[in-house]
């Protein structure tokens, strides 16, 4: 199995957002696969099969496990192809991650150095409470004041649950990025 350290979002070397990349040769069990994931120390590592019809399978494992999607894993996995010699320049690539996940195929196009990845729908998945409200913007070192009125926080999918945080303004959210 041949492994590889991918920057993800970066034009330079050792720079945006490091996903391990896995080609494995033969078939891998979930528990080696997370294992592998544990020894990378990346958030995730993608595993990565060619498929003959020209698709890509792809799963993802973070050290606890299995996650239906990652994007820079994506990203990292189409470009480390593209420099293998495994995707053409300029093509337009499924990839399948229902081998094991839930997010679908998604549209990859490889164009130069740049890798497009076509996002899932978004599906409104629910809304969190007021009582989670405080700490989530606390963990940005914000508070309730910092929210909108007419909005709330939502968890929301492309692929992958994410929660949507509104925040009052640019500054605010300027503000919470230092933090």
């Amino acid at each position: 199995m041949k492994i590889y350290v991918m920057d993800a979002f970066a034009a330079k070397l050792f720079g945006g957002n490091q996903a391990g990349v896995a080609l494995p040769e033969g078939d891998v069990s979930d528990e080696t696969m997370r294992l592998i994931a544990a020894e990378m120390k990346h958030s995730e590592t993608a595993f990565v099969r060619p498929q003959e019809d020209g698709s890509v399978d792809l799963r993802y494992f973070t050290p606890a496990g299995e996650v239906e999607l990652c994007g820079h894993a994506t990203i990292g996995s189409f470009h480390a192809l593209q420099e293998m010699g495994l995707v053409a320049e300029g093509g337009t690539y499924i990839d399948e991650t229902l081998s094991g996940t839930k997010a679908g195929e998604l549209q990859i196009s490889v164009d130069g150095d740049v890798v497009w990845m076509d996002m899932a729908p978004p599906r409104w998945l629910g809304e969190l409470t007021r009582v989670e409200w405080e700490p989530l913007y606390r963990a940005f070192g914000l508070t309730g004041a910092d929210r909108p009125r007419d909005l709330t926080p939502q968890i929301v999918s492309t692929g992958l649950a994410d929660i949507m945080m509104p925040v009052r303004d640019r500054e605010t959210l300027l503000r919470a990025r230092q933090n």
